[in-house]
């Protein structure tokens, strides 16, 4: 069996700055995007919800990031960004700043609550990265 097309264009970018890790990916996508808006994740995260992505779509707010808090922690490489946030990731990358999380206290947020969407299906295994054998393997289990 054949598998669908698909309609998706992809297109690729590369980051501006090297060495930035993921907050200078997102200044290339954000910049490389022809929508509102983002889904940006982890390269390493191979079981992405669709009714989580299809969650956090529904819920995201004009001009503002909507970000996941699960186990009482901000997701800040499984979410939604707008595009208008680039001209403040641009200002960070230039102050030295790389973490993710520093730049989510930089700009508009809303969070989303475990509660809302740790029933849905493939919710949990969503967040799952892998960066080891052993992830791999329990991963994979």
């Amino acid at each position: 069996m054949e598998p669908p097309e698909s309609s998706l264009e992809i297109a690729f970018a590369q980051d501006r700055v090297i060495g930035c890790g993921p907050l200078g990916g997102l200044q290339a996508g954000l910049a490389a995007t022809a929508t509102p808006f983002a889904f940006v994740c982890g390269g390493d995260m191979p079981s992405l919800s669709g009714p989580l992505l299809d969650l956090l779509a529904d819920r995201v707010r004009q001009g503002w990031a909507l970000v996941p808090v699960r186990r009482g922690r901000p997701e800040p490489l499984h979410a939604i960004y707008p595009v208008s946030s680039l001209p403040e990731v641009e200002r960070a990358l230039g102050e030295g700043i790389r973490m993710m999380l520093h730049l989510i206290e930089r700009i508009p947020v809303d969070y989303i609550r475990e509660e809302v969407f740790r029933d849905l299906e493939g919710a949990e295994r969503s967040f799952d990265n892998i960066n080891t054998f052993e992830d791999l393997r329990r991963h994979s289990a």
